[in-house]
């Protein structure tokens, strides 16, 4: 049961990363309310208010003009949904231009942008079962007004979110607020991936060294080819059987997989049945795309993509890309106080060791610096800058990543002097160079 409840939350996250950033799912889970709200209002308004002699406090409709005022509302809501998903695709065609396509992603997840496009379709739908219902001859006039009075007040509302959803994406396609957003998820990603306590006592971590293989090793290809969006460890560890001793994990969340690919080794006494075999597939889990679920670097990666963007020739935006050097800074500044998952267990009661590949800081920080290093390596300030927040990370960081930084900060410095031709850029290298080093 807890082998199951641990394989069914790590498909649920990974089924509900895809979810968040869809723009049906918002949108229709308030069409569903709309739908019931539209179906049985008939029938609640006589139980809440039976005097029919003075509905409404006086706000009362014949049948026919509140049939009228709704589909007024309706042509009017219908007319702003087109507008809204107008305006929507346009942001995404200029996020994907300027930004690069990975930015879409972001653009989908906004919650602002789903609600409007969910309350717009959901009025929609909601006036279309009250024109349905008004059109019957025996509809009174409390049932009228009702409807009349609900969608007037869903009209109001879907003007002030039509103003408000231009207000928004205006400000949000500025670079500054892509880059927040971006930072913003990074940090969410984090913090979900390096939870700051997780006591497990059934989980133990090992030294690589003390790892005992079995007799019996078989090699697990995926499924399918694709994107390693999620791994089920503690689901590996806890499988029944009591031949197995060991799993070795050779992918990690992100990387991409081809059909016969070698994704895992088990370890056992005895050889693999064709049942276990399957079941052991099903703790890998793969999508057509990278996912952010256990895959740190990913989550940087907007940041990154964001100032290869600007630093192309055809853009040429050095401010921004030193503004997405900054919450780069500042997303590595918080994943180097968290602890980095080891990549040796074993599991107390069943004895099964797992080895996997994980994640350090000092892949991250390459990640992070070095494709920007690179593209703006003809830019003296942006190196100058670069260097900078290598010093700033250095400052506020443990000691035992002086090493990375330090290395990090002389590949930067090389490689912006073999491009630096100005004698007072390259004293402002020097200059930021020597801050950035600190003595291990």
């Amino acid at each position: 049961m807890n082998k199951l409840l641990i394989t069914l939350g790590t498909m649920v996250r990974t089924y509900w990363e895809k979810l968040r950033v869809s723009y049906w799912f918002i949108p229709a889970c308030m069409i569903i309310p709309a739908l019931l709200l539209g179906s049985v209002l008939y029938l609640i308004v006589p139980l809440i208010q039976p005097n029919t002699t003075a509905p409404l406090w006086g706000w009362t409709i014949t049948a026919q003009s509140a049939a009228q005022l709704t589909t007024t509302v309706a042509s009017a809501t219908i007319t702003a949904t087109s507008i809204a998903f107008s305006m929507t695709l346009v942001s995404l065609t200029m996020a994907s231009k300027q930004f690069g396509p990975r930015l879409i992603q972001t653009f989908m997840d906004d919650r602002g942008t789903q609600c409007v496009l969910g309350a717009l379709t959901s009025t929609f739908v909601f006036c279309l079962l009250a024109i349905h219902r008004l059109g019957v001859e025996e509809t009174s006039i409390l049932v009228a007004s009702v409807y009349a009075l609900t969608v007037l007040m869903f009209g109001i509302i879907d003007t002030l979110l039509l103003i408000y959803f231009i207000h928004h994406i205006a400000t949000f396609i500025q670079a500054d607020k892509i880059i927040e957003r971006c930072y913003q998820s990074a940090i969410f990603h984090i913090n979900s991936l390096f939870p700051a306590h997780k006591s497990n006592d059934d989980v133990t971590a090992i030294s690589p060294d003390l790892i005992k293989t079995g007799p019996y090793t078989t090699v697990v290809p995926p499924t399918q080819s694709g994107y390693i969006n999620a791994i089920d460890y503690e689901g590996l560890m806890r499988f029944p059987q009591t031949y197995v001793t060991g799993v070795e994990i050779h992918v990690r969340g992100g990387d991409y997989v081809a059909l016969n690919d070698k994704v895992m080794t088990i370890h056992s006494l005895h050889p693999i049945t064709q049942k276990a075999f399957a079941s052991y597939q099903r703790h890998i889990f793969l999508g057509t795309q990278r996912s952010a679920i256990q895959d740190p670097e990913f989550s940087l990666s907007q940041l990154v993509d964001i100032a290869l963007r600007a630093l192309s020739p055809g853009i040429n935006d050095p401010e921004t890309a030193r503004t997405s050097a900054d919450r780069l800074t500042s997303a590595c500044i918080h994943l180097a106080k968290k602890r980095f998952p080891p990549s040796a267990l074993v599991h107390t009661t069943s004895n099964i060791w797992i080895l996997r590949r994980t994640a350090s800081f000092a892949s991250i920080v390459d990640k992070g610096f070095c494709e920007i290093s690179e593209a703006g390596a003809q830019h003296a300030a942006v190196m100058t800058h670069l260097l900078y927040c290598i010093d700033k990370i250095q400052h506020q960081v443990s000691s035992e990543y002086t090493v990375v930084l330090n290395k990090q900060a002389a590949n930067m410095y090389q490689l912006a002097l073999e491009h630096a031709s100005d004698e007072r850029n390259k004293r402002k290298l020097m200059a930021a160079y020597k801050t950035a080093i600190r003595l291990s």
